[in-house]
């Protein structure tokens, strides 16, 4: 488990991973991504007419929107120490259109009851965990794919 509060603290050299280690700074300015760009994937998804294709492309686009953006993984990982002015109110803005993806492909029995909007985070925090530590050579798209087959009602 990530101890949050220590996310921007250099590693213990037996901890650091070989080719990926943990910044040592603060981040206090907005990142290159921000919220509004999931806004608009989750109103683009919104759109998909087949439910699951519309939680695939969520997560999917989702993800892509991360890859390459070590600062972004960092806060998508949920460190309590980024925050910038307005995120609160992007967050709010992509849980509205996230939720109505969800509970659409529930009600159409494309999607695992249980799952809800609060679960999206911690879904998203293990795909950009994977792609910013890359445990063993793991390449996060493998990832995805197992969530997403661990989403399907059973």
């Amino acid at each position: 488990m990530i101890n949050h509060s220590s996310l921007w603290a250099s590693p213990p050299a037996s901890e650091a991973t070989p080719n990926r280690a943990m910044p040592a700074m603060n981040i206090r300015r907005r990142p290159k991504k921000s919220a509004t760009n999931f806004t608009e994937i989750a109103l683009e998804a919104e759109q998909i007419e087949d439910p699951w294709l519309a939680i695939e492309t969520l997560i999917r686009r989702s993800a892509e929107e991360v890859e390459g953006d070590s600062g972004f993984q960092l806060a998508m990982m949920g460190s309590d120490e980024l925050h910038w002015e307005g995120i609160e109110e992007e967050k709010a803005a992509f849980a509205a259109p996230a939720s109505r993806i969800i509970e659409r492909a529930k009600a159409a029995g494309a999607l695992r009851s249980d799952f809800g909007f609060e679960d999206f985070p911690m879904l998203m925090c293990g795909i950009t965990s994977t792609m910013y530590f890359r445990p063993a050579g793991s390449d996060w798209r493998r990832h995805v794919e197992f969530v997403l087959a661990g989403l399907r009602p059973t």
